[in-house]
């Protein structure tokens, strides 16, 4: 009875076995895993490399342990050059162990010239620029008579440049033809009184009477041509010309037309008796010269000279000529030495080998007085000496003259750029004689000279053997006076420089500037060392004080310290900056 029953149950045992076993044969090798140990590719990610740079996105790839397959270079103006655009396949695929990643690199911004849009109207220029890949920069509005208003006067970069994508281009738009009407006019300086300079421009004259400014009654027009000149006739006894003559009218008024008149000074001016102190650092020498000029060509004279302290007494002779030099009459003695004549014949400045060739030294002469005594140097001075020692020296002080008493302030010394206070000396006496000549001191340590016949200028040289003989050097001294400002010194100066420079020894200079409210500008000659040079610009300001005290600031270079003249014809200068080289520099008014 029971038999099928169990039966039923067996066969129901052995079904379930076999479905059992079937579904174990479905797991994929029989082994019961899930992996690929049977033999099967391995999968993995590719990694995101999008804007690494190249070098960061190879090793990324590989470190998945994929390769890096083509490499495509492509422009880009939002990629930086040198990081990747795109990767294939992209990122966070998933592909075979060792498959290639292709990549994009970018080279940066695609390059583009750019178009030529000068003389087109604005709205063209911005539609060429942008339809080229580029942007509008700046818009500059600028005036032009030749270019239509709203055109393009330039570009910038200029047409055909090569440029990257996107770029901008600046452009300049012209806004018609100005209407300004800039006025044209500057200085004149060193008109004498009672005359007349006529200054013209074309038709336009401008009789001008007085030192000062001055402008053209007729306005220009922006882009219009000037040529100042000096109309005929010249003033009574002068000659005048013109700096910054010419130019082109920009929008805004001309000032710095500069009309310089000279006192006509010719061979004739230079006549009769002349003492001068001469000074050739190199040699450690000094001498004090008496020279008489024959108003034609030539000069003789003596000499007592202090070389080191020996004393001798040579003959002197030579040749001078004045001529012209950009209207301005220039001295030239023995064809080599360059200055000038103060225009009314007192003094003379002079830069000895001026052309080179020779070590450069300093003349510096005062016409013969008449009528003479010790009232006519009552006064206080300003005294620069430049001395022949070594290491050279120069020195600034005071001196007062009263009646044949001299006494001395303290004294500002320059020892080859070493600034120090020296005390006064004790006070002494001078004399002096109708035809000028001076002595001051006693004994062997006196020095000798001679006043201008103008009574502003004092020459001096210690030239009396005491011994060993004084320190040679040679002493300028300027009469200080009253009510003078930077306007008394408008006009026309020549210099004469003599110095020391540590790298090259005696250094001397010829200057010629024009000079005016504070202003100064020109040019020299240098003879450094024996090597000449020509036509170096020089300019600077200068200040002045009621007394003559005078400051005048090169340039890019030395401040100087001095005294003008009160009427500002003759003036003296020394350097007191430390670290400068000591240097005695004198000017003459022209």
């Amino acid at each position: 009875m029971n038999r099928p029953a169990n039966l039923a149950i067996s066969m129901a045992r052995i079904i379930a076995v076999s479905t059992l076993l079937i579904i174990s044969g479905c797991g994929g090798g029989g082994g019961g895993s899930s992996g690929n140990s049977g033999g099967g590719a391995s999968m993995v990610a590719v990694p995101n490399v999008v804007g690494s740079t190249q070098a960061a996105a190879t090793t990324s790839i590989t470190g998945a342990g994929l390769t890096v397959g083509a490499v495509t270079m492509q422009s880009s103006s939002t990629a930086t050059s040198g990081t990747v655009i795109s990767e294939n396949p992209a990122a966070a695929a998933s592909v075979t162990k060792g498959s290639a990643v292709a990549l994009v690199v970018s080279s940066g911004p695609a390059m583009v010239a750019v178009p030529n849009v000068v003389g087109n109207t604005q709205a063209a220029a911005t539609t060429a620029i942008t339809g080229a890949g580029l942007t509008l920069g700046a818009v500059t509005m600028q005036s032009s008579n030749t270019v239509t208003s709203g055109n393009v006067i330039s570009e910038s970069p200029a047409a055909a440049t090569s440029v990257a994508s996107g770029s901008a281009v600046a452009l300049v738009v012209s806004t018609g033809a100005s209407t300004t009407t800039p006025t044209l006019g500057g200085i004149v300086i060193g008109l004498t009184s009672g005359v007349t300079v006529h200054v013209l421009n074309g038709a336009d004259n401008v009789p001008v009477t007085a030192n000062g400014a001055f402008t053209f009654p007729t306005a220009l027009t922006t882009g219009a041509a000037y040529s100042v000149s000096v109309g005929a006739p010249q003033p009574t006894g002068q000659t005048c010309a013109v700096q910054n003559a010419s130019g082109t009218a920009a929008s805004t008024n001309i000032t710095n037309v500069v009309v310089y008149c000279t006192i006509n000074v010719t061979a004739a001016t230079l006549t009769g008796v002349y003492t001068a102190v001469t000074d050739n650092l190199s040699q450690q020498g000094d001498a004090l010269d008496s020279v008489t000029f024959d108003a034609v060509s030539s000069y003789t004279g003596s000499a007592t000279q202090n070389v080191d302290g020996v004393i001798t007494n040579p003959s002197v002779t030579g040749t001078y000529a004045v001529a012209p030099i950009y209207s301005i009459p220039t001295l030239t003695l023995n064809g080599t030495d360059i200055g000038a004549i103060e225009f009314n014949g007192s003094a003379v400045v002079v830069l000895a080998n001026a052309t080179g060739g020779a070590l450069p030294g300093l003349f510096i002469g005062v016409e013969q007085a008449q009528n003479a005594s010790v009232s006519t140097v009552n006064g206080s001075y300003t005294s620069v000496s430049l001395e022949s020692t070594s290491p050279t020296s120069a020195s600034l002080a005071t001196v007062t003259a009263l009646n044949g008493i001299g006494t001395f302030g303290a004294e500002q010394r320059n020892t080859n750029g070493t600034i120090s206070t020296v005390p006064a000396n004790p006070a002494g006496t001078y004399t002096v004689t109708t035809s000028g000549a001076i002595t001051l001191g006693t004994g062997g340590n006196g020095v000798s000279g001679a006043v201008s016949a103008d009574g502003d200028l004092l020459v001096l040289a210690p030239i009396t053997s005491n011994g060993n003989g004084s320190t040679p050097g040679i002493y300028v001294a300027v009469k200080q006076g009253t009510g003078v400002t930077a306007a008394t010194m408008n006009g026309i100066y020549t210099m004469a420089s003599l110095s020391t420079s540590t790298a090259a020894g005696t250094v001397g200079a010829a200057y010629t500037v024009g000079v005016a409210d504070g202003v100064f500008s020109g040019g020299y000659v240098e003879n450094n060392a024996g090597a000449s040079s020509t036509n170096n610009p020089v300019s600077g300001t200068y200040t002045t004080t009621a007394n003559g005290t005078l400051t005048w600031t090169v340039t890019g270079g030395a401040t100087l310290t001095g005294t003008v003249s009160a009427d500002g014809n003759v003036f003296v200068l020394t350097d007191l900056t430390s670290g400068d080289a000591p240097i005695l520099l004198v000017g003459v008014h022209q």
